[in-house]
C-alpha cells in the first residue's frame, strides 16, 4: 500500500507501460495508441512544455477540445510538476478573461 501513496497522476503512464506496453491505451476517432506510444506522446508533450519555459509549480490553462493532445498535455504538465487549469472550450470572451485572471 506504501507504493501506490508515493505515485504521482504523472506517473500513470510510465507505470502503464511497465504492465502492458502493447495495449491499446487511448482510442480517438481514427487514432489509437498503445500505453507504449501513450508514455512516448507525454513524455514529448513534458519536454515541449519545458522547452517552452514551464516549470513545476507553474499553473498551465488548457484551452483545447476534446481530443488525444488534452490526454497528453494533461500527464505532461502532471510529469513535470505543473498545474492543470481547465478551461471549457466553449467559453466567450469575459469567461476566459475571468479564468485567466484568477
Amino acid at each position: 500500500m506504501d507504493w501506490y501513496a508515493k505515485r504521482r497522476f504523472g506517473d500513470l503512464p510510465q507505470d502503464m507501460v511497465r504492465r502492458f506496453p502493447d495495449r491499446e491505451a487511448l482510442i480517438f476517432g481514427d487514432e489509437r495508441y498503445t500505453f507504449a506510444e501513450l508514455s512516448d506522446k507525454v513524455s514529448e508533450a513534458a519536454r515541449a512544455l519545458v522547452a517552452a519555459g514551464i516549470n513545476h509549480g507553474d499553473h498551465v490553462a488548457l484551452w483545447l477540445n476534446n481530443r488525444g493532445e488534452w490526454l497528453f498535455m494533461v500527464y505532461g504538465l502532471a510529469q513535470i510538476g505543473a498545474v492543470q487549469v481547465p478551461v471549457n472550450n466553449r467559453f466567450r470572451t469575459h469567461d476566459l478573461d475571468y479564468v485567466l485572471r484568477q
